[in-house]
Order: C-alpha cells, then sequence, then structure tokens
C-alpha cells in the first residue's frame, strides 16, 4: 500500500488529504496535505495545531520562503495508508499561509520511496511508501 496521488494536468505541487492527530489522542482528522521535497522539516498550520489541542513542546527556528521566525513545535501522528501511521512525529507549526494545513518535508519522505513521473497513460503521478522496517 501507499500514498498515490494522481492529476490529469501537470501539477504545480502534490496535494492529498491524509489523516492527521495529536499525538496519542486518537482525535483524527483529514488535513489537504502537500508533499513538498524542499522543506527539511514537517509542518503544521498554527489554525489546526490549536484545533488538534497538539501541546507545544519546543520553538525552533525555521528559514524559508516567508522569511525566517521561531515557530512553535508539537508532536503528531500521521495516517499515511491503511497499516501505516507515523507516531509521535515532530511538526513545526506555523501562522503563514503554506496553501496547505500540512506539509510533508524531507524529515518523513527520507524514511520512504517517494517517487513523481507522468505515466504512459499521460496522467502525472505521485506515489509514497513507508519503508517496511521503520
Amino acid at each position: 500500500m501507499c500514498v498515490q496521488i494522481i492529476n490529469k494536468e501537470k501539477p504545480f505541487d502534490f496535494r492529498t488529504d491524509l489523516k492527521i492527530s495529536a499525538a496519542s489522542k486518537n482525535n483524527w482528522i483529514p488535513a489537504e496535505t502537500i508533499f513538498d521535497t524542499d522543506a527539511e522539516v514537517s509542518s503544521i498550520s498554527e489554525e489546526l495545531r490549536a484545533y488538534l489541542g497538539a501541546r507545544i513542546i519546543d520553538t525552533q527556528y525555521m528559514k524559508g520562503t516567508n522569511g525566517a521566525d521561531w515557530n512553535n513545535v508539537c508532536f503528531l501522528d500521521l495516517k499515511l495508508y491503511k497499516g501505516c501511521i507515523i507516531k509521535n512525529h515532530r511538526f513545526t507549526s506555523t501562522t503563514h499561509d503554506m496553501g496547505c494545513h500540512v506539509i510533508i518535508g524531507m524529515d518523513i519522505i527520507s524514511r520512504g520511496d517517494f517517487h513523481s513521473f507522468r505515466d504512459s497513460d499521460g496522467l502525472y503521478k505521485c506515489t509514497f511508501r513507508v519503508y517496511e522496517n521503520e
């Protein structure tokens, strides 16, 4: 099993809805998510972090396309697909407009196989599968 995103038109980014929860709270909700290979760490909107009730455990200085700032840090659980939940993962939260509620950065992408390609059927596809031994 894997996350699979399919677009008819050439996409600007690969986005989908994935379920996210405050760590160990089991309060899963779908959230618009972008897989961003330019992001070093995964992030969540401050609005969604507060809604989930995820506890702020730290701050982290971040530099990005919106400038540099101190951001809150929390732990979240992320359901990628049936049988694959990344538990207690560190996310930064931001008030900057990310164009979605969750960004999956290289800290998660590097834990699996990530492929984006244009298939022989003319569709643009992205797949992501976490390594089995993770």
